[in-house]
């Protein structure tokens, strides 16, 4: 498949996938018929061990579906594999892809079908595996998954399609009934939503796939890879890894990517590793100067570049001060800004004798906004990491002005008068100057610096600036705000670049109640950015505007007053001036409308975060409704609530009934949250 970014997608991929999950389904029901002599039928015993650690048998059902003629596999053959580990090569694996080969010659003359088991994440190719456990459990260790088969990659993914089932008789038999893709529970940190759909949703072991069925089954495939994209992100190019690397390699780094990516804050992040080697959200506050966070703030400043900002401000300038004398007179003094006082203090701390040379990271947050060339003016020159160090000496702007010798120039070598060089007694001075020890003066007529303190023509040029070795800079920055030119190509190549991607940093949801709602409305919304021409992943909506949820949460997150008050500003301001704006914007809010209702139907699954938990607190759940009973009264009670949450396209492509249709969505959506929120606080 081509790379999902570029909104490229080949026509057959969600023909290929519907086989893939055609074979996994049925051999699964084959295990259910044939495995462990089964109690009856097309059923089978294992033993399960509950939360309790109660060891209990379970009997394990089929799915059911009809798999007829040229569709149905042959599990007749006495040499079918039932088990075994696609991503290590084993025999299933073929097995599998000799049955796409099959499927697929029923439609078109291939010569290689395997190739179509191959899809692209990051620019790795993929292709899927099956792994089936056919001995006792074998419901939790069957699934699929993608495998990176370029040299070196990644070779499982944590985030699987796995089977939902559906618990009879208070979890005595477990029925197939779907599939759902997400993490799994050892692994936490991924905090994508699980989606899920039904067989039938999916329409495996039909035909020809309905518009319903094939919008389903794209949308599983697209979910698939957006989290494998992640999760490659995370396990081999994460970004805080990518960063700390790169920064320490390049001095320089810009960190761009589209808005609400979480640029500043994985700046800091970097930086906090750079300098306490430990993440920035683990730095506590102390009163301890010592301690990591102040250590932190001694050693990183940020700064957020501006249309008014200037070489003043940076580097130096004149600044007005008030005279002494009491007269209340405004003179002018020459002034550090608050590049070079940063460099100063790393300069300083370089000279210590530490076993280990103090880093200091200076972030520049959107450095496109300024005038660059008026902000650096000469240190385009020193920021350049061959030229780090006294190699990159310049002087500055103001260095006319200048009458004693900075720490740049005394490292250069002069020294002012009564200035002893470092390790020389204060006692001992008895010349006007001193020659810093290591300082190998000019001797040819050109020499700029001079050796020897005195007046007039001979007095050496103070002044000099230069970027420490032990200084880095991290910038960032949107390629696409409006309201800035284009980075100069001078300044590009002083900087290594990483873009941060949208579904990179769904990680700052972690710990967020709503972190499964956000995940399917951004994915919704930025599937459709990438299908408007002129726009690409950096118009990407990122997660940092969905942390806006914390300040619409008093009853409830509420998705609406997000997409009014910042989501559909954005989207305004992308489309501006384009033919059907507002058409457009219509249809990303309906995806993300939609997304958000199939998000929260799937808590209500019953094996969703609500439904759960619903099932097992069925004996306290008479505050819901009376009826609910037992199990399959919750089940039933679970279903009539999915039910009511109605999304109606038609309706909401009029713009007659659009507000209306809304409006009521709304109070539904509402409605069906505090009945989650009451679910979860059901006692035992």
């Amino acid at each position: 498949m081509e790379d999902m970014d570029k909104n490229q997608v080949r026509p057959n991929d969600t023909k290929i996938f519907k086989i893939i999950l055609e074979y996994f389904v049925q051999h699964m029901d084959y295990l259910c018929d044939v495995k462990n002599n089964p109690v009856e039928g097309d059923e089978l015993e294992q033993e399960h061990q509950d939360e309790n650690k109660d060891k209990k048998k379970i009997i394990i059902k089929g799915s059911g579906l009809a798999f007829e003629g040229d569709v149905k596999i042959n599990t007749d053959d006495s040499d079918f594999t039932k088990s075994g580990q696609g991503y290590n090569d084993d025999l299933i694996q073929t097995q599998m892809e000799n049955y796409i080969q099959k499927q697929i010659n029923q439609y078109d003359s291939v010569d290689n079908p395997q190739e179509f088991n191959s899809f692209t994440c990051l620019d790795r190719q993929q292709k899927i595996c099956i792994s089936i456990d056919a001995s006792i459990g074998f419901i939790g260790g069957s699934y699929l998954h993608l495998l990176s088969v370029d040299s070196g990659g990644p070779a499982g993914t944590n985030i699987n399609p796995v089977f939902t089932t559906e618990e009879k008789n208070n979890e005595i038999t477990k029925k197939f009934v779907g599939l759902e893709v997400g993490p799994s529970k050892s692994h936490p940190e991924y905090v994508f939503p699980r989606l899920q759909f039904s067989f039938t949703e999916l329409g495996l072991s039909e035909g020809n796939p309905n518009d319903d069925t094939q919008a389903n089954l794209q949308m599983f495939l697209d979910y698939f890879l957006e989290t494998r994209k992640a999760e490659l992100s995370r396990k081999d190019n994460s970004l805080t890894t990518r960063g700390y690397d790169q920064l320490l390699a390049t001095h320089n780094m810009i960190l761009t990517g589209a808005p609400g990516t979480g640029k500043t804050w994985a700046a800091k992040n970097i930086a906090s590793w750079m300098i306490c080697n430990k993440s920035y959200s683990e730095l506590k506050e102390s009163d301890d100067k010592n301690t990591d966070k102040n250590i932190f703030n001694s050693r990183c400043k940020l700064v957020q570049f501006h249309p008014s900002y200037d070489y003043t401000d940076f580097v130096e300038g004149l600044r007005p001060m008030k005279k002494s004398g009491g007269n209340n007179e405004i003179g002018f003094e020459l002034t550090n800004g608050v590049f070079k006082k940063f460099c100063e203090e790393a300069l300083k701390n370089q000279d210590k004798e530490n076993p280990k040379i103090p880093q200091y990271v200076f972030i520049i947050d959107e450095i496109n906004r300024g005038e660059l060339s008026k902000i650096f003016g000469e240190l385009f020159y020193s920021i350049d990491p061959g030229y780090r160090g006294t190699n990159g000496a310049v002087l500055t702007q103001y260095a006319n002005m200048v009458e004693e010798a900075s720490v740049f120039d005394q490292k250069l070598g002069f020294l002012t008068k009564n200035t002893p060089p470092p390790g020389t007694p204060d006692s001992s001075i008895t010349s006007e100057a001193y020659i810093h020890e290591n300082f190998q003066p000019k001797t040819n007529e050109d020499s700029t610096h001079s050796n020897q303190i005195s007046e007039g023509a001979n007095k050496p040029e103070f002044g000099n600036f230069f970027v420490p070795e032990n200084v880095y800079i991290i910038g960032t920055m949107n390629d696409i705000d409006r309201s800035v030119d284009s980075m100069d190509f001078a300044m590009r190549r002083r900087f290594s670049f990483i873009e941060v991607k949208a579904n990179e940093r769904m990680d700052i949801w972690t710990g967020k109640d709503w972190g499964d709602l956000a995940a399917a409305c951004m994915i919704a919304i930025n599937n459709e950015i990438d299908m408007i021409p002129g726009l690409n992943s950096a118009y990407h909506v990122g997660p940092a505007y969905f942390k806006k949820l914390d300040d619409y949460n008093k009853d409830y997150p509420d998705f609406f007053k997000l997409w009014d008050n910042h989501l559909h500003g954005v989207l305004f301001e992308y489309l501006r001036g384009k033919k059907d704006a507002e058409g457009i914007i219509n249809t990303i809010q309906n995806s993300y409308l939609k997304a958000l209702v199939k998000a929260i139907n799937s808590r209500f699954n019953v094996s969703g975060k609500w439904g759960e938990r619903l099932i097992k607190k069925y004996n306290s759940a008479s505050t819901l409704n009376a009826n609910i009973k037992n199990t399959d009264s919750a089940k039933d009670y679970l279903k009539k609530i999915k039910g009511e949450i109605k999304f109606d396209d038609n309706l909401l492509s009029n713009s007659i009934d659009r507000e209306e249709e809304i409006n009521k969505l709304r109070i539904m959506i509402k409605r069906h949250m505090d009945i989650g929120k009451i679910i979860m606080e059901l006692p035992d």
